[in-house]
């Protein structure tokens, strides 16, 4: 068997690219998909065993590869290794600049030493390769550069150390495809959303549920595969992307837009089954993560399919079986809310109503939520905060329906396992008024994760700002 590629046999006949990180992940799969296409990959990274490894499967496979045991951070190593695989290759026309790595740490608790380290490998050692390959081959000769990214619109909490460094190859790709140019170089990025990839067993083991869980904020309802990711990359580096150069092409399903609070349905096995959606998997030797895998059958399946099949809901499906909440558990949570939340007290938050499908609220405007005093104009913090606190409301609302088997005070405890991982707002208008409704609804429940979509509108009913969350709920 071999790398089933949608590109034309041979497009890469007599090529020599450099793939940095080749070892593993999409680095593996992108390489053996050019060496397929007839290109000759020279595998670059720190760790000999799996560039060997890697290199022995594409041989094995009938394709022309060798290897290069390289730490990217380390100036005067890039610039020996570019040499060295320029003596034995005469040319170097392409590079992946795909090495990198983080680790999932909140900002206040990195270190100097933590945060430069993740800046050395995702975006240091970047430009120290793509440099190199530049003056030593590139300048004189031409040739085509793809550096690897990340989804990194919006915000990348937890992991601000890399979307730092990914934000700052995304300006540097866009330089150099400028300053280059003259030399027939083009420069491109792709950024690649969540894509289920052995990177993903890279992660503490607590981390293993809320992963799983990701797909269930992309539109499309399921992880990207390395295949999707390894064509996007071949894609630019091939003469049908000759005019192409600055760019950043993402790989995502939509998952950055989710931002915009536009209610993201659930997507329908039928749907997710046609043509210009149905996962492509052209990597003969790809595996399942074993993030996934070690969950049996049903979760595997995740990965390319809909997100549905492991116990996730839509709003839709919540609605189909209506529940009506006895009062001690909406007393319950409006005491929460109103006041064991302490902060909600300062915002003045008043629940107004809580059904399964919907919750609403009030805030009444006070001098003390003014921030541009000119105007008399809320302050946006009081919106994101409110907008976060209506989120968290909708879920437990959403989970109490689920669990109406359990007792009230069963399912208000639940509340302590809530909380939230990302936040997304968008100010659509200034607030000026002399009282504010939130609403929040629920557009997908899983079982370790949960998105929501939020409102925030005028007196006169006019929407002002409007946000997209995503919650942990066990």
């Amino acid at each position: 068997m071999s790398y089933a590629s949608v590109f034309a046999p041979g497009l890469f006949a007599g090529r020599v690219v450099l793939v940095t990180g080749g070892g593993s992940g999409i680095g593996r799969c992108t390489a053996h998909e050019l060496a397929a296409l007839g290109a000759h990959v020279v595998l670059l990274g720190r760790n000999p065993d799996k560039l060997q490894a890697a290199a022995a499967e594409i041989q094995a496979d009938g394709g022309a590869s060798s290897w290069h045991a390289c730490d990217i951070r380390q100036d005067e190593a890039v610039g020996r290794t570019v040499a060295e695989v320029l003596a034995a290759h005469g040319r170097i026309d392409a590079l992946v600049n795909n090495a990198g790595g983080q680790y999932i740490a909140p900002l206040e608790s990195l270190s100097a030493k933590g945060w430069q380290a993740v800046i050395d490998t995702n975006l240091t050692g970047g430009f120290l390769v793509a440099r190199e390959v530049y003056l030593q081959a590139m300048r004189q000769a031409g040739g085509s550069i793809v550096n690897i990214v990340a989804d990194i619109w919006g915000s990348m909490p937890g992991m601000g150390h890399s979307g730092a460094a990914r934000a700052g190859m995304v300006s540097f790709t866009e330089t150099a495809a400028v300053e280059w140019a003259a030399s027939g170089v083009r420069v491109n990025a792709v950024a690649p959303g969540y894509i289920a990839s052995s990177g993903m067993d890279h992660y503490p083991e607590d981390m293993a549920p809320l992963l799983r869980e990701l797909a269930s904020t992309v539109p499309l309802g399921r992880f990207g595969t390395e295949s999707e990711t390894a064509a996007g990359i071949v894609f630019l580096l091939s003469p049908a992307a000759s005019f192409i150069s600055g760019s950043v092409l993402r790989i995502d399903g939509a998952r950055p837009q989710v931002r915009l609070g536009w209610p993201m349905g659930e997507p329908a096995e039928p749907g997710t089954a046609r043509d210009a959606v149905r996962p492509f998997n052209g990597f003969h030797r790809a595996s399942v993560p074993r993030v996934f895998a070690r969950c049996g059958a049903t979760a595997a399946r995740r990965v390319g399919r809909r997100v549905g099949d492991n116990g996730s809901m839509s709003a839709a499906s919540a609605k189909s079986s209506p529940v009506v909440f006895e009062d001690e558990f909406i007393e319950g949570l409006r005491l929460l809310w109103e006041h064991k939340i302490v902060f909600n007290q300062t915002l003045g938050l008043r629940v107004v109503s809580v059904h399964p499908e919907r919750v609403s609220a009030r805030i009444e405007m006070r001098p003390e939520l003014v921030g541009h005093y000119g105007y008399n104009r809320v302050h946006g913090g009081v919106i994101s905060a409110g907008l976060d606190a209506m989120g968290g409301l909708a879920v437990m609302a959403a989970i109490g329906a689920r669990h109406m088997d359990e007792s009230p005070a069963q399912r208000l405890h639940r509340f302590g396992k809530l909380g939230t991982i990302d936040l997304r707002i968008d100010y659509l208008r200034p607030g000026i008024g002399d009282r504010f409704e939130l609403r929040a609804e629920v557009l997908r429940l899983g079982s370790r994760v949960a998105s929501t979509r939020m409102e925030f509108l005028g007196a006169d009913g006019k929407l002002l700002s409007s946000g997209a969350g995503a919650y942990i709920v066990s």
